[in-house]
């Protein structure tokens, strides 16, 4: 029986480790959970099906909670989803797991880990205290992936079932509450979006852009307030044209093992 692995990923470090669990898994096809926005999915008879995106604000981004919202896992056998992030995860699984099982399936197991490559905090950032206040009660930081991989991999070949992973309480509970209150926040951080001359109009950061939130006017990329504040368009700006004074992804700044052809969504 087949099994298939949904991956969200702006910067390139959620696809890499995709590639490397459905690889080690075995029988895996992979597929960015993008494709199906704003779509109902339900997911064929499979052994397994799992699921690894970033951490943004202490949860999942919107374009997940969405998907997940619309997707039918009911013949699936094993369900598990993996969470990115530069540090802890807070609630950010038992949020998912939720999720699911408001529509009849929630996670047989659920991991966090700790990828390379994510931006520090600016110190001067205005939520750098706030950032700092939740971390440091929310319990040891996660662990890396070179780490975590080998037992997430024996984990789902075993369908070994256990609670999704989750931070110190406190901290989760805390994170969880500013996760609801930050997403409407995110939408409109795409106003601190900046174009410069160098911004040829070649439409990558519209085939790039999970949530379609970009069109191109005049050769030129604008913004529809729509945004997952993930960091895609400027990451993969050919011309690192596109940058922006928020903590996401630099410029320029992807995982080396990650090609843009691997993170075009659209023609």
């Amino acid at each position: 029986m087949s099994s298939v692995l949904y991956y969200y990923s702006a910067t390139g470090n959620c696809l890499e480790l995709s590639r490397r669990l459905a690889e080690a898994i075995g029988g895996t096809r992979l597929s960015p959970l993008a494709k199906f926005r704003n779509q109902t999915l339900k997911v064929e008879r499979s052994s397994h099906a799992g699921f690894v995106f970033p951490v943004y604000a202490w949860g999942p981004p919107r374009s997940v909670e969405e998907f997940f919202a619309r997707i039918d896992l009911s013949d699936v056998g094993y369900i598990y989803a993996v969470a990115c992030c530069g540090g802890t995860a807070c609630n950010t699984l038992p949020m998912v797991d939720r999720l699911l099982r408001s529509k009849g399936r929630g996670l047989d197991a659920g991991f966090i880990v700790r990828a390379p490559g994510y931006v520090e905090v600016d110190p001067q950032d205005p939520q750098a205290g706030l950032i700092e206040f939740v971390r440091l009660r929310s319990g040891p930081v996660a662990r890396p992936v070179e780490e975590r991989l080998p037992e997430i991999v024996r984990a789902v070949q075993e369908r070994r079932k256990s609670p999704p992973e989750r931070g110190a309480w406190f901290g989760s509970a805390v994170g969880g509450f500013l996760h609801r209150a930050s997403l409407g926040q995110m939408r409109k951080l795409d106003s601190r979006y900046r174009v410069s001359e160098a911004c040829d109009g070649c439409g990558i950061c519209v085939r790039t852009c999970p949530r379609e939130n970009i069109r191109l006017e005049g050769n030129r990329p604008l913004w529809n307030h729509d945004c997952d504040a993930c960091g895609a368009c400027a990451t993969w700006c050919p011309k690192q044209a596109i940058t922006q004074n928020t903590a996401v992804a630099a410029a320029g700044r992807h995982h080396a093992g990650v090609s843009l052809g691997d993170m075009l969504l659209r023609a």
